[in-house]
């Protein structure tokens, strides 16, 4: 039966010819039941072909387009006839359960977003340890289902900067028409969810769930962002939203979204100020190891010797003095 969620199913490729087989065999559990796939295609090792295959079906269209991570899925939104978006990242899967509590909640909820924390998968798909925001704020619910109030999303949505509470998009639920009035930024690299949630905190409405309908693919452990990167994209995040036309009723939670990025544009800059002295910090940290390391040699070469040094004249003995026992061994030797 089409058609039973009103969703649209982005798939953006680009390249993932040997991810492919799994992911659309997860894909076939739920295909039928949504209302449009749109495959957003920029590779050039036949992953199109293969897809064309496995995902023949009257409600599956396929484009090709030039690459870019948010540019695909800013187009796959623009072809989106259904009432809601989601966004299958290859390599990371929802099940048809999932993807039926997300749609619900949407639906009922009348929101424009819902996010739920992934299970977090290694490369090999065990668990990993990693966590996101996204995982620890789920964890203090009380409720399965929680719907903040405009406060409440302004400081979520810019708790975490340059990360969000976003998560993965392949473990949310869009409105498509909130995603057309507000694509992805494409001039933030990575941060283009970032940037997103930042824009749109002020009139936002979402809910965030507690239930995992998802398995997001962990690639690596991520990397450490210095102060000063995190400086710089807080300033263009600040920059968005001030050229972000807002809804008159959403002024005053605008100006604390404001003031919550200055905030932290602030404290960034203070943090990059102190970077130098951080690293002669951790350059001096490196050589206490290493003294550290140089006396434990120590310790261990004292101990043997004292060991050694069993049954040998007192003065020695008490001494310890290396050169001296040197001698006095080298005149024992000699006169052998």
């Amino acid at each position: 039966m089409f058609n039973e969620f009103s969703i649209t199913v982005i798939l953006p490729c680009r390249n993932n010819r040997s991810e492919l087989e799994g992911h659309v065999g997860a894909m076939l559990e739920w295909l039928p039941r949504v209302a449009q796939v749109v495959v957003v295609d920029s590779s050039t090792d036949r992953s199109l072909d293969y897809l064309r295959e496995r995902l023949s079906a009257p409600h599956v269209e396929f484009h090709s387009v030039p690459p870019g991570l948010y540019q695909a899925w800013n187009f796959g939104v623009a072809k989106a006839r259904a009432e809601y978006c989601y966004f299958s990242t290859v390599g990371d899967s929802i099940s048809a359960d999932g993807l039926q509590h997300l749609f619900g909640i949407a639906s009922k909820g009348g929101v424009d977003a819902v996010l739920s924390p992934p299970e977090m998968l290694d490369i090999e798909g065990k668990p990993s340890a990693m966590r996101w925001p996204i995982h620890d704020f789920a964890a203090t619910l009380c409720d399965e289902n929680f719907f903040p109030n405009r406060e409440e999303t302004v400081r979520w949505l810019t708790a975490f900067l340059p990360f969000t509470i976003l998560g993965s998009s392949a473990s949310n639920l869009y409105r498509t028409q909130f995603l057309k009035a507000n694509p992805f930024g494409i001039e933030f690299s990575h941060n283009g969810d970032a940037a997103l949630g930042v824009q749109v905190s002020p009139f936002v409405k979402m809910a965030v769930t507690k239930k995992i309908c998802s398995r997001f693919v962990t690639h690596g452990q991520g990397r450490d962002i210095a102060a000063r990167e995190q400086f710089e994209v807080a300033k263009k995040f600040l920059a968005l939203l001030e050229s972000t036309p807002m809804p008159a009723e959403a002024e005053s939670t605008a100006a604390m979204a404001r003031a919550l990025l200055k905030n932290k544009i602030a404290l960034f800059e203070w943090l990059a100020g102190l970077e130098p002295l951080a690293g002669v910090v951790k350059e001096q940290k490196a050589y206490i190891e290493m003294l550290e390391g140089q006396k434990s040699t120590l310790l261990r070469e004292r101990d043997e010797l004292s060991r050694l040094s069993a049954g040998i004249p007192m003065p020695f003995a008490k001494t310890g003095h290396l050169l001296s026992l040197k001698r006095f061994l080298k005149r024992c030797f000699d006169n052998i």
